[in-house]
């Protein structure tokens, strides 16, 4: 094993706290990733759903989190729920006007 490696691998043995905060980003960042694909959102689209830069929803995409804070991504999560529940929401108003008519 290089040293390097054997660094790296020290280290996230030494701080169980930098361990668990990367594993939670890791399980917003999927569960983000889900709910993007499955509301089949584009980059731009989901840029203006969460109110970022196009470059920062291709970071999270990938996730390369180090940018993002577990507040922020927690956030994000809340705003792509929102976003299905509106969407959901619209689509049963649209459903019982047209059976109104």
């Amino acid at each position: 094993m290089s040293k390097r490696r054997a660094a790296k691998s020290s280290f996230w043995a030494q701080d169980p706290a930098v361990a668990t905060q990367r594993q939670t980003k890791l399980k917003l960042a999927y569960a983000i990733n889900r709910a993007i694909k499955s509301q089949k959102l584009v980059r731009a689209s989901t840029a203006g759903v969460l109110d970022l830069a196009p470059q920062k929803v291709a970071h999270l995409r990938s996730y390369n989190l180090r940018g993002f804070s577990v507040e922020e991504l927690a956030g994000f999560l809340t705003a792509l729920n929102r976003s299905t529940q509106v969407t959901a929401a619209a689509t049963i108003s649209r459903l019982l006007h047209a059976e109104s008519r």
